[in-house]
C-alpha cells in the first residue's frame, strides 16, 4: 500500500496565434520576454496567454516572434513560479502561446497572477495566463490518499520492513484489499517536549465488508504493546499510548474477523505533547529548585520507547530546597485518577522519610522534623505510588496526562 498526498494539476492549453501581413520596417530590437510572476502556494494554474500579434514591416513574410514559453511546474505544495518569457524569434509566423505551468499540491492560499509577456519585433507578446485560484485550508491535504480499492496495491506494505511512512495528524484513506492483506505504517514522535507525549489512533470510515484490528509496535525492539479491534463490520477502532520523545513506532491494520471484499478505511494518529517545564529532573543532579511556601507543579508521565514499560525512575520528579532545623510539611496534590508518594532525602542522598496514599486523587502529606544534622539542603522525590497507565483502548486518555500535580513545602 502507498500513502500519497493529493495534488491538483493545472490544465494544459495550447493557443495558436495567426500570422499577420507585414507592411513596414520596424527597427526596434528584440526585447526578450519579461519574467513571469511567482504563483502563490497551491491552486490550479491559470490559462495560457494568447500568441502575440505580428509586427508591421515592409518585408514580406516578416511576422511577429514566438510567444514566451510557460513557467515550470511547481513542486508539491507550492505552485511553480512562471518562467521568463522567451526572446522574440526570427521573422515568420507568430508563434503559439506557451502552456501555463502546472499548479502545486493543495494546501496553499490564493495563487498569484502570471507575469505579462515581453514585446517582440514590434508586436506585443501574448499575455501570461492568469494565476489559479488557491485553496484556503493552508495545511496538509484533506484526506491524504493511500491505496484505493480499485486495484492491487502499487507499493505493498504487508510487513514491518516495508512500512509506509506516516505523517502524524494526517487523515489517510487506504484499503484492505483482501482477508490476508496487512497494512503497516511507521512514524516518529517529535523530539520536543523532552517529556514526550501521547498518541491517539483511530481507524474510521471502515467499509461494511470488513471488521478491523490495529496493533502498535515499538521499533526499538519490534515488540507489540497495545492492540484493539472492533468485531462489527464497518465499525471504528480506537486506542492511545504514551510515547518517549523521538521514539519510533509501527502501526498494523488488518482484518479482525473477515474481509468479504476490498474494504476502505481512514487512519488518523494525532500527537499531543506533555510539556513539563521542570524536565529533565529525574535525579538529584537535575533537581528543580523550589521556594518555601510556593507551589511547584509537574506531570506524572512516562512513555514507551521499547515495548516494555519505561523504568520507574522515569516517573520521578525531584525538587531541591534548603530548610532550617524544626518541622516542615510537604503537601502533594494529585489528579483524580492517580495516586502519589513523597520521598525525602538529605544532601548525601540518604532517605530521611516517606509518605504515600494508594487512593487515587488523595492528597499526600508528609511532616518531618529536621534535626540540626539534617537541616540544610534536602531533596524531595514525588511519583505515583501504584498506578500509572501507559496505553489503552478507546479514545479517552488518562486525566493525569493533561492535569498537573502540585507540591508545596511549608514550615510553622
Amino acid at each position: 500500500m502507498r500513502v500519497t498526498f493529493s495534488r491538483v494539476w493545472g490544465p494544459l492549453f495550447l493557443i495558436l496565434g495567426t500570422a499577420c501581413t507585414v507592411k513596414t520596417v520596424d527597427t526596434t530590437p528584440d526585447g526578450g520576454g519579461a519574467t513571469g510572476g511567482t504563483g502563490g502556494t497551491g491552486g490550479s494554474a491559470g490559462a495560457s496567454g494568447s500568441g502575440g500579434a505580428g509586427g508591421t514591416t515592409s518585408d514580406a513574410g516578416s511576422d511577429g516572434g514566438a510567444s514566451g514559453s510557460a513557467g515550470a511546474a511547481g513542486s508539491g505544495g507550492a505552485a511553480g513560479s512562471a518562467g521568463a518569457a522567451g526572446s522574440a524569434g526570427s521573422a515568420g509566423a507568430a508563434g503559439s502561446a506557451g502552456a501555463a505551468g502546472s499548479a502545486g499540491a493543495d494546501g496553499g492560499t490564493d495563487a498569484g497572477t502570471g507575469g505579462a509577456g515581453g514585446s517582440i519585433d514590434g508586436g506585443t507578446g501574448g499575455s501570461a495566463g492568469a494565476g489559479g485560484t488557491g485553496t484556503t485550508d493552508g495545511g496538509s491535504p484533506d484526506g491524504a490518499s493511500g491505496d484505493s480499492c480499485d486495484g492491487p496495491e502499487t507499493t505493498p506494505n504487508d510487513d514491518r520492513d516495508h512500512a509506509t511512512p506516516y505523517a502524524l495528524g494526517v487523515a489517510t484513506r487506504a484499503c484492505l484489499q483482501s482477508g490476508t492483506d496487512i497494512d503497516f505504517y511507521q512514524f516518529t514522535l517529535p523530539s520536543t517536549p523532552v517529556q514526550g507525549g501521547y498518541v491517539k489512533v483511530q481507524i474510521t470510515d471502515v467499509g461494511t465488508t470488513a471488521s478491523v484490528s490495529t496493533t502498535v509496535y515499538a521499533a526499538f525492539d519490534n515488540g507489540e504493546f497495545i492492540n484493539t479491534q472492533n468485531a462489527t463490520q464497518g465499525g471504528s477502532a480506537f486506542l492511545y499510548f504514551a510515547g518517549k520523545a523521538g521514539a519510533t513506532f509501527r502501526l498494523k491494520v488488518e482484518r479482525y474477523i473477515t474481509v468479504t471484499a476490498p474494504t476502505p478505511y481512514t487512519l488518523t494518529a494525532t500527537f499531543t505533547g506533555v510539556n513539563d517545564v521542570n524536565e529533565p529532573n529525574d535525579n538529584n543532579a537535575s533537581a528543580t529548585p523550589i521556594t518555601l511556601g510556593t507551589a511547584a507543579s509537574g506531570y506524572f508521565f512516562g512513555g514507551y520507547e521499547a515495548s516494555t514499560a519505561p523504568n520507574e525512575t522515569t516517573w520521578e520528579d525531584r525538587f531541591k530546597i534548603t530548610l532550617p532545623e524544626g518541622q516542615a510539611t510537604f503537601t502533594l496534590t494529585v489528579p483524580p485518577d492517580i495516586d502519589g508518594e513523597i520521598d525525602l532525602y538529605n544532601a548525601l542522598g540518604s532517605q530521611l522519610d516517606s509518605e504515600s496514599d494508594p487512593t487515587p486523587g488523595s492528597t499526600v502529606v508528609l511532616r518531618h522534623t529536621f534535626t540540626a544534622d539534617e537541616a540544610g539542603v534536602c531533596y524531595i522525590s514525588v511519583h505515583p505510588y501504584i498506578g500509572h497507565k501507559l496505553a489503552g483502548e478507546g479514545s479517552t486518555t488518562p486525566g493525569f496526562w493533561s492535569t498537573p500535580y502540585t507540591l508545596t513545602v511549608t514550615t510553622p
